[in-house]
């Protein structure tokens, strides 16, 4: 379901926001080689790609092959047509935007050594998002729905699900995640709260 689409939905009758795990699997596997991610700017702004769907789809494909990739699979063409009406090639070449990550990351030169990579960081990502999502359900009360990278909770309970998100992120991964919130957050969480 596209972004606005969910940013419609309501959970008992309130309004949801969309809480992301930003670059999530370039942030786990960094932590699993014991060389953090400076989480000071978007990763892949700090890469120097301007268009982060370019940039998360060839990361994507890298983590799915375990092999940075220089020419862009079927999949990323289409969805990327798809998406925008554009033809993925003729906007940017996947060589460049290697090129790109791996000077900025150059532990991404390291991802050959590990075959079906994409599995290990998605098993440890779902287990920080489905921890949340039962800490928010048994001691908080608070619905959610969990989608790849990130948590929808009604508006309401934004700051408490960053706080316990960022916790169990931490517990399973050993760093704190970068989280965007969408819509912007109104309110932080309160202490009370947790």
């Amino acid at each position: 379901m596209p972004e606005t689409k969910r940013l419609q939905m309501m959970i008992n009758g309130e309004a949801v926001a969309e809480i992301d795990i930003k670059a999530s699997f370039l942030t786990i596997y960094h932590a699993r080689l014991g060389v953090p991610l400076k989480h000071t700017t978007d990763p892949y702004v700090e890469a120097g790609i301007q268009d982060r769907s370019i940039a998360k789809s060839w990361v994507v494909h890298s983590f799915g092959k375990s092999s940075p990739q220089v020419r862009w699979p079927s999949k990323a063409i289409e969805d990327y047509k798809k998406e925008t009406g554009l033809d993925l090639r003729k906007v940017a070449k996947a060589k460049d935007i290697s090129d790109k990550m791996v000077a900025a990351f150059p532990e991404l030169k390291r991802l050959e050594r590990y075959s079906h990579i994409w599995a290990d960081l998605q098993f440890i990502e779902a287990e920080a998002i489905i921890s949340t999502m039962l800490m928010l359900m048994r001691t908080h009360g608070v619905p959610s729905l969990s989608m790849h990278d990130g948590i929808i909770v009604p508006r309401s309970r934004v700051g408490l699900t960053k706080a316990i998100l960022t916790s169990q992120f931490r517990h399973f991964v050993g760093v704190e995640p970068m989280l965007t919130v969408e819509p912007e957050e109104q309110a932080e969480v309160a202490a009370i709260d947790l």
